[in-house]
């Protein structure tokens, strides 16, 4: 069922392609239509686990072990004309079955789906599926300056569905509100709405700052719960070839009966560096505490505490081509892998992709 919505969708998409074409003389000179694609195949395993065929359930993306497969392939249609846009992108593969397992089936397709209008200068209002407001990570691997995400970016929202405003007012400053259905869910899990905000402030075209959050109710009408979150990452160009972010992420959950509150943070640092055109390397170092188990669960007195380390080697031979390697190592409090009769708090992950985009 699910491919054969999937051919559907693909083959409506093409026909609106083609119409789009079609129609392309009677449109106005603002008026703009792109579509654009990513495909990322890779292959993982575990040094230290080889019977492993997947990872720990708080991994998403290059969650599949020994095997081939597909991380991500999208598909987006993207409309822009001068006071009105539009995107729809749908999507499949092992990061889509695994981060949009509790989605309706056919809403599991929708990487986005969303229209906007302008309402006044540089005002925005969007409203449906969107990208997520929160992280500096996305769910397209070539956009991220390591192969596989941090932590940080696994376990917070890759997207949400609601409305946001968001304001320009210059090429430094963006301003943006959000009413959402919730914490990363399409269908909605309760009868309370979410609000986010953002605030990004670009002083120049070397350095960036931005500030998120997130409040809302994540647990049945019967045991309201709000969760606030806050978001801030920094990237900065050192020079010409040196990039570096830092990321400081810190939730609160209400505990049950309201009693206190339920903490997490994580830290992250990344560099990349542009050896030429063809070659780049980039590297992170994570660190995650949630000692409640708020967003992943433990079997340990000390909650989940987990620190990781990655490096990855890019290699782009033409353009819209990538071929990427990485190493990375994380250590839990507790076994994240099972073998027969051998558990270890380690995992030492050797993953290649190559990645087509058009």
């Amino acid at each position: 069922m699910r491919s054969f919505l999937f051919t559907l969708t693909l083959y409506l998409v093409h026909v609106s392609c083609l119409k789009a074409q079609t129609d392309s003389l009677a449109a106005k000179p603002d008026d703009r239509i792109t579509l654009s694609g990513f495909v990322d195949a890779y292959f993982s395993f575990d040094i230290a686990n080889r019977q492993d065929r997947e990872r720990p359930s708080f991994i998403y993306s290059h969650n599949r072990l020994n095997e081939f497969t597909i991380n991500n392939a999208l598909i987006s249609l993207k409309y822009a004309g001068k006071r009105t846009r539009a995107n729809i992108g749908i999507h499949t593969g092992s990061y889509v079955l695994s981060n949009y397992a509790s989605e309706p089936p056919l809403f599991q397709l929708v990487y986005e789906a969303n229209a906007g209008a302008e309402l006044a200068k540089n005002l925005w209002l969007d409203a449906g599926i969107l990208s997520s407001h929160i992280g500096f990570e996305s769910a397209v691997s070539k956009d991220n300056w390591t192969l596989t995400r941090s932590l940080n970016a696994e376990n917070s929202p890759y997207y949400e569905s609601g409305a946001k405003i968001t304001y320009l007012p210059n090429g430094k400053w963006l301003l943006a509100g959000l009413v959402l259905n919730g914490w990363q869910n399409i269908r909605d899990l309760n009868s309370n709405k979410a609000i986010g905000t953002q605030v990004q402030f670009i002083p120049s075209d070397r350095i960036l700052f931005n500030y998120s959050t997130f409040i809302g109710n994540e647990k049945p009408d019967s045991a309201k719960q709000f969760r606030y979150y806050q978001d801030f990452y920094a990237s900065f160009k050192l020079s010409r070839k040196l990039n570096l972010a830092t990321i400081f992420d810190i939730g609160w959950e209400e505990k049950p009966g309201r009693s206190g509150f339920n903490r997490w943070h994580t830290g992250v640092v990344l560099l990349r560096y542009q050896f030429t055109r063809q070659f780049a390397t980039g590297m992170r170092a994570e660190l995650f505490r949630d000692k409640n188990g708020v967003l992943i669960n433990s079997t340990s007195t000390n909650g989940f505490n987990a620190k990781a380390a990655s490096l990855t080697i890019d290699y782009a031979p033409v353009n819209k081509v990538l071929f990427r390697i990485e190493g990375k190592v994380l250590n839990t409090d507790e076994a994240a892998h099972e073998q027969t009769g051998i558990q270890t708090n380690q995992s030492v992950i050797l993953t290649s992709s190559l990645a087509i985009s058009f």
